[in-house]
């Protein structure tokens, strides 16, 4: 099995969702898979939204995978520890255990930082247009003026 965790932006105050996928590449069916993600236990730093953050699947089928979400609410902003999931299963009657993908820190914006962070955004689009004309404009003339001069009729000497 292969774990990735997919994490949202995190905002103090507003709600977001994690997603635990668990691919199975083979070989076998894997059974009794339990994952866990320790990361969003901590009370003090997150509050539980929906769902749980283990879950336990009867199979994944080779060549399949199965995800394990739930939302939560971060308390605090700052910089927190990020925990890798911890999964088990059995494939042809053996046990194995494993760890998932982690960013080893996960920020915690502020609704300032947030917000701030989204009007930079704009800025960047409007960049970027603004570099866009810049290169587009001058060839668009470019070839227009080249066609005008190759339509226009050849004197003969």
């Amino acid at each position: 099995l292969i774990v990735h965790k997919d994490l949202a932006q995190f905002v103090r105050g507003r709600n977001a969702t994690v997603n635990v996928v668990l691919y199975n590449l083979g070989p076998g069916v894997a059974k009794n898979v339990f994952v866990e993600d320790n990361t969003f236990k901590n009370t003090s730093l997150f509050a539980a939204v929906a769902g749980k953050h283990s879950k336990k699947f009867a199979a994944i089928d080779e060549n399949s995978n199965a995800t394990l979400s739930f939302v939560v609410r971060p308390i605090v902003a700052g910089d927190l520890p990020d925990h890798p999931a911890i999964f088990k299963y059995e494939v042809e009657g053996e046990t194995r255990m494993g760890y998932s993908s982690s960013q080893a820190a996960l920020r915690v914006l502020t609704e300032e930082e947030s917000a701030h962070r989204e009007s930079r955004a704009l800025q960047w689009g409007v960049f970027f247009t603004a570099a866009a004309a810049v290169v587009v404009g001058p060839f668009y003339l470019y070839t227009q003026g080249m066609a005008a001069l190759n339509a226009a009729p050849k004197k003969q000497s």
